[in-house]
Order: structure tokens, then sequence, then C-alpha cells
């Protein structure tokens, strides 16, 4: 949270802010976690504004997209769509990251 303070106009800080975020939000209580988890998709979507080319944010909103319920912004559909959009920025990260996608969802 300092980082992005001190440099509000960075992605990677957004990036490793939402990380934080999500891992808090997996060892809370189940009051605390949908805060959380909406604070790492606001700091992930925020970090994809500043740098849309950034490909590890497109992976963590994935990740994120792919995990959260539906009430805190989780979506399959969503994580699809990032999927296609990684492809179209890097085939073999966009390859990787649709065999994740793939993998996560078959686990479901």
């Amino acid at each position: 949270e300092r980082a992005v303070a001190l440099n509000p106009k960075n992605a990677v800080y957004y990036d490793w802010l939402g990380r934080a975020y999500a891992t808090q939000a997996q060892n809370v209580s189940l009051f605390k976690a949908p805060f959380l988890a909406r604070k790492a998709k606001d700091a992930l979507e925020t970090a994809l504004a500043l740098d849309p080319d950034n490909l590890d944010v497109r992976d963590d909103l994935v990740r994120y997209y792919a995990g959260a319920p539906g009430f805190v912004g989780g979506s399959k559909e969503k994580a699809g769509e990032m999927v296609l959009e990684i492809k179209k920025r890097n085939a073999y990260r966009g390859s990787l990251a649709a065999a994740n996608l793939c993998a996560r969802c078959s686990l479901s």
C-alpha cells in the first residue's frame, strides 16, 4: 500500500498489491474475505488500466476471475476473455494461460 501511495502510476506496484490482497483473502475469516477479494480485484484492474500490455497482470486477472466467486467479481467468461487478450500479445503465454485456465476449471 505504501509503494502504491508513493507512486500511483506504477502498474507493477498495483499488481503486487492485488496479489497481496488475494493471498490475505484466502487466509482470513469468511466475513473479511469478500472485502479483501474486492480490493484485490480493484488493484489488479487498476494495474491493467495503467499498463494493458503487462502480461503478468493479465495472468493474475485470469487466476482471479477463474478462482473468485461471482459476487466478488469472479467470472469464467472474463477469465477466458483475458486469455484471448494474452494470446493476442504473446501466443506462448496465451497458450499457457489457456492451459492453466482449463486445468483450474476442470478441478472446480
